[in-house]
């Protein structure tokens, strides 16, 4: 799995926050988001070519620039597992953004919810199809973020990812959820 070992062996993950620190309509509006692995997920931020996490986030990286936003860890999660500490990013990424209502005066959109409703099919490419119940599921399996995830399936569907993934989505009202 794609996370970060501490020098403990255990797992960590953040939470964490982009603010516009730009003059304007937008000033001190905030993305929460949250990853098992903090140094790719600042990567993909620099990536002018990744939509990143959504469409009102990408939008407003064209528009304002890379350099109009602030980071920060919101939060640190240390857990022994990797599946809890999806669970707990998960938990408390929910938290923050309420906390920040982030969705109204913010960059972050409301995935969270869809992420439990619909089956993830994945194809290796050695054709091996894989299913998911959950967009959770498939993102704690594969060591990947829900955003990273959802992009694939929803944007990038039928293309093939770094490690030879193809991702598609259906909705599933087999799992209790819809």
């Amino acid at each position: 799995m794609n996370y970060e070992i501490t020098d403990t062996g255990l797992c960590r993950g953040v939470v964490y926050s982009y603010t516009n620190t730009t003059d304007g309509e937008e000033y001190g509006w905030a993305y929460i988001g949250e990853t098992p692995n903090e140094k790719t997920r600042r990567k993909s931020w620099r990536d002018k070519s990744d939509d990143y996490a959504g469409r009102k986030i990408a939008n407003a990286r064209k528009f304002y620039g890379l350099a109009a936003f602030k980071y920060d860890v919101v939060e640190e999660i240390i857990t022994k597992t990797p599946e809890e500490l999806q669970v707990q990013l998960r938990e408390r990424e929910k938290h923050w953004i309420a906390v920040y209502d982030s969705e109204n005066t913010g960059y972050n959109t409301n995935r969270s919810e869809a992420a439990h409703k619909v089956a993830v099919y994945v194809t290796t490419t050695e054709g091996e199809e894989l299913y998911y119940k959950s967009m959770t599921d498939a993102a704690i399996d594969l060591g990947r973020s829900i955003s990273y995830i959802w992009r694939w399936s929803r944007k990038k569907s039928g293309e093939v990812d770094s490690r030879g993934l193809r991702f598609t989505i259906k909705e599933d009202n087999s799992n209790g959820n819809g």
